[in-house]
């Protein structure tokens, strides 16, 4: 019996060099459970059009898996080329000190004896909840410049704001440039749990946003496990690019001098209010204190840190999901790409 060709075919292009997904199996420790688990690794972004990618793993699985596998068993001493946080920032200029490991489970209490984690995926070991339901928290006072590794405005009234000054103001972060009046003005325009005050539900509230809206591995490649050689030009391409072009601090002008709207919510904002401007958007473009927020998540942009991409404000996290699809495993944003395109016979 001879079979007729089929009308069309479909042809997987590659943008990187890789491995098949049987490789995965090298990785020491997984199990089959595991295993199948890193199958999926390119799964769970948001970006638009990714389903074309994951619709073509049934034609040839991403080579991904695999590279992480050789990765993860390359990783015999945790203590090769170990750099702290501290090297990362002489060489970066970006500051990350989280605490995790130990950490209270904030989901299962009593039941996680303290985050463990997993070498390769987000999670906890002990109670397999994600990273971020653990109590994990900063060794220091957080400078937001510093995490993203940025130098302060030229503008004195933008500088932050010392950590003494913050903290004898009783707060983890508060807007710069502005009196204790004004100070006190701003927050009374959040809702109550969400203000960063010392020893409140705010304070936990702002340092989980810090770990969300600007993850570590998305600022230095020092911080990804599984940032491939051939992908670290593309990684820095895009840190340049997103720190030139999208990343920015916005600040709390302490008077409007006409009336105008809320770029947010289209409502009013009366002459001698005080506002928020994120300067990309430009100094006339203006918001209210609880407007000022991530397209995606909704949540209020930690220290007013933002990305625009299109005249619309993101966290760094999601902005960068708008352009690059993000690993569901391990979190990291992926540099390799895979298209699909048809071709007659």
């Amino acid at each position: 019996m001879r079979l007729s060709k089929p009308s069309c075919s479909m042809k997987l292009i590659a943008s990187g060099k890789g491995q098949t997904s049987d490789n995965a199996q090298k990785c020491a420790g997984i199990d089959k459970d595991e295993t199948e688990q890193a199958r999926i690794l390119t799964g769970g972004s948001n970006m638009p059009g990714d389903s074309v990618t994951h619709g073509a793993d049934f034609l040839l699985r991403p080579s991904r898996e695999g590279r992480m596998a050789d990765n993860i068993a390359n990783m015999k001493d945790p203590n090769q080329n170990f750099k702290t946080a501290m090297d990362i920032f002489h060489e970066t200029g970006v500051l990350v000190q989280e605490v995790d490991e130990g950490q209270p489970c904030l989901s299962c209490r009593d039941k996680c004896s303290g985050f463990s984690p997993h070498m390769w995926r987000t999670i906890c070991n002990n109670c397999k909840c994600p990273r971020e339901a653990h109590d994990v928290c900063h060794e220091e006072f957080v400078n937001v410049c510093d995490r993203i590794g940025f130098q302060p405005s030229p503008e004195p009234s933008r500088h932050p704001i010392s950590k003494e000054k913050t903290l004898s103001a009783g707060y983890s972060w508060v807007p710069p440039g502005l009196s204790s009046e004004k100070i006190e003005e701003y927050f009374n325009q959040l809702p109550n749990n969400l203000v960063p005050q010392l020893g409140t539900p705010g304070e936990k509230y702002r340092d989980r946003q810090l770990i969300l809206q600007l993850p570590k591995q998305d600022l230095a490649a020092a911080y990804c496990k599984f940032l491939e050689k051939d992908f670290v030009k593309s990684f820095d391409d895009f840190v340049n690019t997103r720190n030139e072009m999208a990343l920015d601090i916005g600040f709390v002008r302490d008077h409007l001098e006409r009336d105008t709207e809320c770029k947010k919510c289209s409502g009013e904002l009366c002459m001698g209010e005080l506002c928020v401007v994120a300067p990309k958007l430009g100094e006339d473009v203006s918001f209210h204190p609880s407007c000022f927020i991530c397209n995606v998540c909704e949540e209020l942009l930690v220290d007013l840190t933002y990305c625009i991409l299109d005249d619309v404000l993101y966290c760094e996290r999601h902005y960068a999901e708008q352009t690059k699809p993000r690993c569901s495993a391990c979190d990291e944003v992926n540099f390799f790409m895979f298209t699909i395109k048809n071709f007659s016979l």
